[in-house]
């Protein structure tokens, strides 16, 4: 058995091996972290700096005195939009935009002053209301002869408004809706009045058997030949009772005159009371309540 060699070794080699062995690195020296901070929550009763300023006491005032007449004014007439109200509609601006020179013709505006003086009339002075008429005149929707009848349209309207399909007005803007509007007008008004047709009774055909050209489709067709007389005027009338055409007015022979000269008028009449009048000069073909049919799919 070997002996262990003891390994001496001097104090300078120890030394010097000590210096040989690396370095050990610090630990590193962990800061405490910060506290972690939860955003506050912003109070929603609390106006934002951002939000804009309240309108100062005297504006707000002059608003809701709008907004309180214009509710008003839609629970006692008919209604008016916001934007018609704050557009301050005056007088003097629709005539100096719709309305003719008072020595001349329309100057390629809508309607003549005697025709925006009709319209005054119809509508009681309510400018919104003749600022509807004069644009629906401008859409060729009411004929500027018809203008004159509308007073009495408006009043069966503000009286029975909930007998209508469309109980605002303004909201009447086709032509379509204008021909729904006319007609439950002139129901209402025959139902009220009675049609005069039906209680003359007059046998039409004994009394104007010369101007009756034939029959078509169960209908007879009276002509009533062109030009102007005090007589064919009365016929027109007659033969016109119970419808709303210009030319049969009873009122004035002025329509009857502007048709007749240029040319004749037909009349057709039904068996059951059905009327509707031709006039090819003007191209107007209308039906008893004086509304074109000319495009619209109607059986005979």
């Amino acid at each position: 058995m070997k002996k262990q060699m003891k390994t001496e070794i001097s104090l300078s080699e120890l030394a010097k091996k000590l210096l040989e062995q690396p370095t050990v690195a610090p630990e590193p020296v962990i800061k405490p972290s910060e506290p972690i901070t939860t955003p506050k929550r912003r109070n929603p009763l609390k106006v934002p700096r951002t939000a804009p300023k309240p309108a100062p006491k005297a504006e707000q005032e002059v608003i809701d005195d709008i907004v309180a007449r214009l509710i008003k004014l839609n629970e006692t007439e008919s209604k008016y939009s916001l934007s018609e109200m704050l557009s301050e509609i005056n007088q003097d601006d629709i005539e100096k935009k719709f309305v003719g020179t008072r020595t001349g013709g329309p100057d390629g505006k809508v309607v003549t002053p005697k025709e925006f003086d009709d319209i005054m009339s119809a509508t009681s002075n309510k400018l919104a209301l003749a600022l509807w008429m004069i644009k629906r005149i401008q859409d060729d929707f009411i004929l500027p002869e018809d203008i004159y009848k509308w007073e009495d349209y408006f009043e069966i309207f503000k009286r029975r408004k909930r007998e209508f399909p469309v109980k605002d007005i303004n909201q009447i803007k086709t032509e379509d809706q204008i021909d729904d509007f006319v007609n439950k007008a002139i129901e209402i008004i025959d139902l009220e009045a009675g049609d005069a047709s039906k209680k003359k009774g007059v046998s039409q055909d004994d009394k104007y058997g010369e101007l009756k050209i034939g029959e078509v489709n169960g209908f007879t067709v009276y002509k009533i030949p062109k030009g102007t007389s005090d007589e064919m005027y009365g016929v027109a009338c007659d033969l016109g009772s119970g419808t709303s055409w210009c030319t049969a007015t009873g009122n004035t022979k002025t329509w009857f005159d502007r048709y007749a000269k240029d040319g004749p008028l037909y009349i057709f009449i039904g068996p059951n009371g059905e009327k509707y009048q031709f006039h090819y000069e003007s191209e107007q073909y209308m039906d008893k309540n004086d509304r074109s049919i000319l495009g619209r799919n109607l059986t005979f």
